[in-house]
């Protein structure tokens, strides 16, 4: 059977944290590890939210440099109903598992531009952010976990959908979206996930290498390729658990296993940023200076990991909020993506003096 007819169940989705008390867990194996599906009684929303998102698309008058338009007229219909035969228990269950995997699992792209517009992801729709404030939406009806803009000031991302129990199969495909606001498929909708193919991913490197989590047998890789080249084993990472991969300026690979951050060198070297587990990690990412940074949802807060190993509180958020990424601007600006308990986000700007403060802590 070739990759592309090869259907999981479940989503293999990195990073996957749990933030709810007394919670029910499903683990699916799966060729990076385990993931881990966690439905908890402390969402006051309650569980009917994990399988009908909620409907969270304020639109606002765009700046000119944020208006876009979705040039592809397809529409993936996402069902959410259970991988077994309804009225099972199985099946009851498998309903909420997927629904979960799908929408609570909230997203990490977060991006900017020399324009000093911020993109960022909230499963339903990309958002731009332009410099005076005005919120609109740059890529409607995608559910993109991640995203990456290019030197030349493209965005990318995909759409992800599952297609219900008659099939039993997952689908995606591939946009990028220029800064004139056109958008068009670069990989048209095809079964499967990206990993399953090896040929695009949102953490890539300036030298033209992208990277991304795949299974070696019965351990985890990091896994790299180039245009035109086929997939390669860039380092194996043995028994670590890792969740969400970060890239710095560099090309330094950062993730987090069991609550320790690490970084890969273009060599391969994996080294630990600092003793201590953190807890949860999400989203990793680095500011000019070689700082690193870890959202930490379950504590509400963002550490930062200074060169040395230090680590301090950078920033925090108020409930219902709890950080799932970030991105430091070139000008030191600190931004936050956020979700809340109803699986909205939002980002939001944190003030450079607040995090210099924390910094000397």
């Amino acid at each position: 059977m070739s990759k592309a007819g090869k259907f999981a169940p479940v989503p293999r989705l990195p990073g996957q944290m749990g933030t709810l008390r007394r919670p029910i867990v499903f683990r699916q194996r799966n060729r990076g590890g385990f993931a881990s599906f966690r439905l908890g009684a402390d969402n006051p929303a309650g569980a009917a939210n994990l399988i009908q998102r909620p409907a969270f698309s304020r639109f606002v008058a765009a700046e000119p440099q944020c208006i876009g338009h979705n040039s592809t007229s397809r529409k993936h219909v996402r069902h959410t109903e259970g991988l077994n035969r309804p009225g099972t228990l199985f099946g009851l269950l498998a309903t909420l598992l997927v629904a979960a995997a799908l929408h609570a699992h909230p997203a990490i792209g977060i991006v900017a531009d020399t324009a000093g517009n911020i993109f960022y992801s909230d499963n339903v729709h990309v958002w731009c952010i332009a410099p005076d404030g005005t919120l609109s939406i740059a890529v409607a009806n995608v559910h993109t976990h991640e995203l990456w803009l290019d030197s030349d000031g493209n965005l990318y991302g995909e759409d992800l959908w599952y297609e219900g129990e008659r099939t039993n199969r997952w689908g995606h495909r591939v946009w990028k979206r220029s800064p004139n606001g056109n958008i068009v498929d670069i990989i048209a909708a095809r079964h499967g996930f990206r990993e399953d193919y090896g040929d695009f991913s949102f953490v890539r490197c300036a030298d033209g290498w992208f990277y991304w989590i795949g299974g070696e047998r019965s351990t985890t890789a990091v896994k790299r390729a180039r245009p035109g080249l086929p997939a390669v084993t860039f380092v194996h990472l043995g028994n670590m658990r890792p969740g969400w991969l970060g890239i710095t300026s560099t090309c330094d690979l950062l993730f987090a296993s069991r609550g320790v951050v690490h970084r890969i060198s273009p060599r391969g070297k994996i080294s630990a940023l600092h003793s201590r587990a953190l807890g949860e990690v999400m989203g990793v990412w680095a500011d000019q200076g070689g700082n690193v940074y870890a959202a930490l949802p379950e504590q509400r807060r963002v550490v930062r990991i200074a060169s040395d190993g230090a680590v301090s509180t950078a920033a925090t958020t108020s409930p219902p909020w709890r950080p799932s990424s970030g991105l430091v601007t070139p000008g030191g600006a600190l931004w936050l993506l956020e979700f809340d308990s109803a699986n909205r986000q939002r980002a939001r700007r944190h003030s450079w003096k607040r995090v210099a403060e924390a910094g000397r802590r």
